[in-house]
């Protein structure tokens, strides 16, 4: 409630009378705005990962993995490195820089005992060489690339498929896959690079050399796994 003061320095006294009249309604409820908030999973918003017209920061990524899940009704929070991760199963922690190294170790923990976490791009890569075990070796020169599911997460991205692939505005990291990890998805690159005179098509560069770059996996750390994607999650898909 805003009450602005008069120019002439005076205030009006119904307003307050009337919002008193709010409040006293309001009131026999306030027994019941009590209790312990339910969510099945968190999304970890990297604080300093947050970089201002970054379309692929963790803030953006964060707000598009909270319209899927509002979607599909699921009850999340947000967490990060200034809450608590007791009592969440799940964490989705989308494009962290290296400038949230600093909650590694805790993340690393939560994980060993038994929460499932999601991690995309590899700006933090300690965090995600540690938990996955993937090197980052560089990134495509292409930005229009592909991400084509395996046989293993095929059922995951209908109804793309190794021959249709999922499209994807950016460069990817490439990585050297972990041991013991399930590959679910791989990056395909577009028939021609960028720069030069060769092109594919007039309007679009479509998906033409596979690879077996890891795009998605899973793999087992602890009493838990964590997912990696190479790509952030963009509203309602990867």
């Amino acid at each position: 409630m805003i009450d602005a003061i008069d120019p002439v320095g005076t205030m009006d006294n119904r307003v307050y009378d009337r919002v008193g009249d709010i409040f006293a309604f309001q009131q026999r409820y306030e027994p019941y705005f009590r209790g312990t908030m339910r969510r099945d999973m968190g999304v970890y918003y990297g604080v300093r990962s947050n970089i201002d017209g970054d379309l692929y920061g963790s803030r953006v990524c964060c707000r598009n993995i909270g319209q899927t899940l509002i979607r599909a009704h699921v009850p999340f929070g947000v967490v990060g490195s200034f809450t608590p991760l007791d009592g969440v199963k799940l964490i989705a922690a989308p494009m962290l820089s290296e400038l949230e190294c600093a909650d590694n170790e805790r993340i690393r923990r939560w994980v060993e005992e038994g929460g499932v976490l999601y991690l995309s791009g590899m700006g933090n890569a300690a965090l995600v060489e540690r938990l996955a075990g993937h090197k980052l070796q560089g990134m495509t020169d292409e930005k229009q690339v592909y991400i084509a599911p395996t046989q293993a997460g095929e059922n995951l991205f209908s109804p793309f498929n190794s021959q249709y692939p999922l499209p994807f505005e950016g460069a990817l990291p490439i990585v050297e896959a972990g041991e013991d990890c399930t590959v679910l998805a791989t990056v395909t690159l577009p028939w021609t690079k960028p720069a030069g005179a060769q092109y594919a098509s007039i309007h679009s560069n479509p998906p033409g050399i596979a690879t077996q770059f890891p795009a998605v996996t899973v793999s087992r750390y602890g009493k838990s796994q964590v997912i990696w994607s190479a790509a952030p999650h963009r509203s309602g898909r990867i």
